[in-house]
């Protein structure tokens, strides 16, 4: 079988850095190869590609978002979206004659979930044109993942169609019957009895039917001629579906459920799919890496476990329970190393930091991985999520080795403490005051000093910033060290450092006569917004 694979080129002679294509066509060839990398792998880089990110202005991220609010967020995505590329990279320590390296093999799967079996054809995407749009900018190539992508299940939806499965033909719930669907299913007994009668050598088909017919079919006949009376859904030669009877003794009997439960099994594992390869990797309890990951991880758990849960206190304890390896993100760890170590760096984004990994003048390190460079001659190969991984992995070695020179440690040695410490299952936490939220460990969770900030609220839509702002200076705000953060059309975030309200309401006139705001703390509006959710502030990016 011909293997489907990305090569970025470090120059005109040598070929260093694969990512292997794996779709539905060659997963299964595929697997038995990726199982053992990862068993063998040291930790497990990885990056998600979507179909979207906010599903409207409600759903965008907003500077003074809590963390609850925040995920409440990113659940809405994970619930929405879907997941059309997933990257991975084992990375495995190798000890060389020119010191410590790693040792990378990268994989870009490509999925699209099955909807064949089970009725579950009620699964659906949203899709974000921009996301899109931007995917296509960078080469993503959309056919492997709508033509030929991996299917999923997650465990809950797994658990729903083998409990399906097991209620088949066991009902005793009455049906609904039309007199049409009565007389349809009274013809239908009949030919069933005049077939046994005949001595019932060859199966008996009806010809293609609706699915409520066949439901009446599946219910109704084994009750009324006995469970020796197989019912099975069928195709007939035109390719419709249609429903075959078969009668048999014991052992017939027996031998047909056996089969049907086999095949059964089969379409499940098909359907499974790449949840093999995460199940596998959560038993291993492999550490993982990724770059600004929270949202990944969302997908993930929504794709791969379940539903996410309804609230943030609600996604720590299944975080904690399914996730039982450390967790690192480099976003983060960009961010809060910075000034607290020797790492210095021009910006966060993965296509920085990895660009530094690759240039020993940069961090004053060489980043020994086997893998290439990030780059494909001058051409930027990002927004792949094989490739993505591969480099998010590369930024990790990075930093572990500014630490190990820096604190004189070997390199694994150095990657241990990164894991091992409250560095670890903590996640960035983007376009916020927040520097990080921890997802599970000793860490504490700590939050920024937001004193400086009051809210405005009950303003009217005819109320414009202007106003706001002359209603802040009415209260005691200074004009030029004011600034205004719109959380929704009703209520406006007043930061302004050592400004204290004069009074708690202020009186503006408008067009449409005088109206009265109120004016609190930050920390006396999110009392207000726990005790009354239906009053939590939601920005407004329009």
């Amino acid at each position: 079988m011909i293997q489907c694979r990305i090569y970025f080129r470090l120059d005109a002679r040598v070929l260093l850095m694969v990512v292997t294509v794996v779709t539905r066509s060659n997963f299964s060839s595929l697997l038995p190869s990726i199982l053992h990398h990862i068993k063998d792998a040291d930790f497990i880089a990885f990056d998600t590609e979507l179909t979207g990110l906010t599903t409207g202005p409600q759903s965008k991220y907003f500077y003074y978002d809590d963390i609850r609010d925040r995920y409440r967020k990113l659940r809405d995505s994970g619930t929405s979206f879907g997941m059309l590329q997933i990257g991975l990279s084992a990375f495995k320590h190798k000890k060389s004659g020119n010191g410590d390296k790693y040792t990378t093999t990268s994989w870009s799967f490509h999925l699209f979930p099955s909807v064949s079996t089970g009725g579950n054809d009620y699964r659906r995407w949203t899709v974000q044109l921009s996301a899109i749009s931007f995917l296509r900018e960078h080469g993503f190539d959309f056919n492997k993942t709508f033509l030929d992508g991996i299917s999923y299940l997650s465990l809950r939806e797994e658990a729903d169609l083998r409990a399906k499965q097991g209620q088949i033909s066991k009902s005793d719930k009455e049906i609904n019957m039309k007199e049409e669907d009565k007389m349809f299913l009274k013809e239908a007994m009949e030919n069933v009895r005049a077939w046994i009668s005949q001595g019932h050598s060859e199966p008996l088909v009806f010809p293609a039917c609706n699915s409520f017919q066949r439901l009446l079919l599946y219910q109704y006949l084994p009750k009324e001629f006995g469970e020796a009376l197989i019912v099975k859904k069928a195709t007939d030669a035109n390719g419709d579906t249609c429903v075959s009877v078969v009668l048999h003794n014991v052992e017939e009997r027996k031998k047909a459920l056996d089969d049907e439960i086999a095949e059964f099994e089969k379409n499940i594992v098909e359907q499974i799919g790449f949840r093999r390869i995460f199940d596998f990797i959560l038993a291993q309890k492999k550490p993982l890496v990724g770059h600004n990951c929270w949202l990944d991880l969302c997908h993930i758990y929504q794709k791969f476990i379940g539903p996410l849960p309804l609230d943030w206190n609600g996604f720590k304890e299944v975080f904690a329970k399914h996730f039982n390896a450390p967790l690192l993100d480099t976003k983060f760890l960009a961010t809060h190393l910075v000034g607290r170590s020797l790492l210095t760096v021009p910006g966060t984004s993965l296509e920085q930091l990895a660009t530094c990994a690759d240039d020993p003048s940069v961090w004053g390190v060489k980043v020994r991985v086997d893998g290439g460079k990030t780059k494909n001659q001058g051409k930027q190969s990002f927004h792949d999520a094989g490739f993505d991984a591969h480099c998010t992995g590369k930024v990790l070695v990075g930093v572990a080795s500014i630490l190990a020179k820096e604190n004189s440690k070997s390199l694994p040695e150095s990657l241990a403490t990164l894991m091992e410490q409250e560095l670890s299952n903590r996640i960035f936490m983007m376009q916020s005051d927040v520097e990080s939220v921890v997802l599970a460990g000793p860490g504490e969770q700590s939050y920024p000093d937001r004193d400086h900030l009051h809210v405005l609220t009950d303003l009217a839509f005819s109320v414009g910033a202007s106003q706001v702002l002359d209603a802040a200076v009415k209260l005691g705000a200074e004009r030029s060290k004011t600034m205004l953060y719109w959380a929704d059309s009703r209520t406006v975030y007043i930061a302004c450092e050592g400004f204290t309200p004069s009074a708690a309401t202020v009186t503006l006139e408008t067009a449409d006569g005088d109206v009265t705001l109120r004016c609190m703390s930050y920390s006396s509006w999110k009392q207000i917004a726990e005790e009354t959710p239906s009053k939590r502030p939601r920005p407004n990016h329009s």
